[in-house]
This record gives structure tokens, sequence and C-alpha cells, in this order.
């Protein structure tokens, strides 16, 4: 299923041969069922990679990631030095993580439950958000800078999708 995302037949064998390589597969598969783009796609399943290496330096178990070792993982991202992974930008790999992590609960590979949260946000504008991250591959930084100026939009027309429209704008 990489090859989907992946072009060279040398990426989609180097994916594949890698010790976990039937995890990439799972994850494209998710990825394509989920509509993803194919760029934004790419991203997170080069984040699974990286997050995965990473896991097998620190002899980490894969079955209990969770929330606390992505964040661990952030902060090696702000600072990372891996040869294979070139220079990154926390801004394009970090969204791609609990993507990952999700994959990994769904499939029932990663046993800890995701932690319960309580909604803060109007429904719409966290569908919304969910929209950008997944088909424009939107940062957080972004969507923060703008949840502002929607939240009060939104106060203006309410949470009924049917009321925005080009003249509510």
């Amino acid at each position: 299923m990489v090859s989907e995302f992946f072009v060279a037949h040398r990426r989609i064998q180097a994916l594949r041969n890698r010790p976990r390589g039937a995890l990439f597969e799972g994850f494209a598969e998710a990825l394509k069922q989920g509509g993803y783009v194919a760029q934004v796609a790419r991203r997170h399943i080069r984040t699974a990679e990286h997050l995965i290496d990473w896991i097998d330096r620190r002899r980490l178990p894969l079955e209990e990631l969770d929330d606390l070792a992505l964040a661990r993982f952030a902060r090696h991202i702000g600072q990372c030095r891996c040869p294979q992974f070139g220079p990154v930008k926390r801004a394009t790999i970090l969204p791609g993580a609990p993507v990952f992590l999700k994959y990994l609960r769904d499939v029932g590979i990663t046993r800890l439950p995701e932690p319960t949260r309580v909604p803060r946000e109007p429904v719409v504008l966290t569908a919304f958000c969910q929209w950008m991250r997944k088909e424009h591959g939107t940062s957080e930084r972004t969507l923060t800078m703008y949840r502002p100026d929607i939240c009060r939009f939104l106060t203006g027309v309410g949470n009924d999708p049917k009321r925005i429209d080009a003249a509510a704008l």
C-alpha cells in the first residue's frame, strides 16, 4: 500500500524491508482509507518511520507508546541530528505522530487508551481543524493563530454549518 503514495521502487522496498515494514503498509492503507492527500500521507509515513527508529533506539516497547512518549519525540525533533532523516522541520513532521499513534491504537498494537479529553471548542471548529490538517496538512501553529477569529465568526452564526455561507463571511 505504500506504493499508493511513493513512486520510487527503492523507497517502497526500503519501507517494506524494514523490521516493522508491515506497519507502514497498514498505516498507508489507513491513510488512503481516511482520504489523505498523497503529500500529507507521505509526510505522515515519514514521521512514522522516524518515530519507529526513535522508539527502537530507546528500546521502548511499541505497545506502550502513548501521548507522553510523543511529547518526548517532539523534543527529539527539536534537536534531531538523525543522519537518515536529514534536516527536520517540526511543523511538517509533528502532525503525523498522533495520526500514527491513533492508527496503532485502532489496530490494537498500542494497548494504552487515548486519554479522555473534554471538548472545549465548537464541534464545527473541531471538524474544520481536522479537515484542514487532513486535506491541507495545516500545522497546529497556523490553526491556533486563526482559531480566535474563527470562534468569533462562529459566535455570530452559531454551530449550524448550514448557516455558514459566503454572505455570513
